[in-house]
């Protein structure tokens, strides 16, 4: 696989000096894919490209780094669902407007992203208000537990499962 494909689309698009391109227009996506996250569990991440929603909890409270890739201030967290943990990046992050939301580590949360496969893997969120406050709240030990990072399964040739895009 070649190292520019960062395995967040479902094709790869070579473009070569002797390739010719035309320019149709922008494209508008459509609603489904803008409005509609569908709901994964964290270690299904890799199987889809669209907007995702995770129902999780708080592993590490988010605070503002500067990402120098970016150029621009950049949160910084991490959620878990118990077992597996993943490692999340809000790209319009204020840390005033992520205080005025109390949540705290071990607070159960609805996260709206799209998966990105570079690594680390991690969830890219728009802003602070694609996090939702749910009640509940999971246990510090718990938290300390939940270790595994999600990774893409394996098949061997002779392997019957199929791996579907959600």
């Amino acid at each position: 696989m070649a190292s520019f494909n960062l395995e967040n689309t479902n094709f790869e698009l070579l473009i070569r000096k002797n390739t010719q391109v035309n320019y149709l227009g922008n494209f508008e996506p459509t609603k489904n894919f803008t409005d509609n996250p569908i709901m994964v569990k964290i270690n299904e991440i890799f199987y889809t490209s669209q907007r995702i929603i995770i129902d999780c909890f708080i592993k590490t409270n988010f605070n503002e780094i500067m990402n120098t890739k970016m150029n621009k201030i950049v949160g910084y967290g991490s959620i878990t669902d118990g077992t597996f943990k993943l490692e999340v990046r809000i790209l319009n992050f204020s840390n005033d407007e992520y205080l005025k939301k109390k949540i705290n580590k071990g607070d159960h949360i609805n996260i709206i992203g799209i998966s990105q496969a570079t690594d680390p893997v991690h969830l890219l969120v728009n802003d602070i208000n694609d996090i939702i406050k749910l009640d509940g709240h999971m246990p510090f030990l718990k938290l300390l537990k939940a270790n595994q990072v999600p990774s893409k399964r394996k098949l061997s040739e002779d392997s019957t499962e199929v791996i579907y895009n959600i």
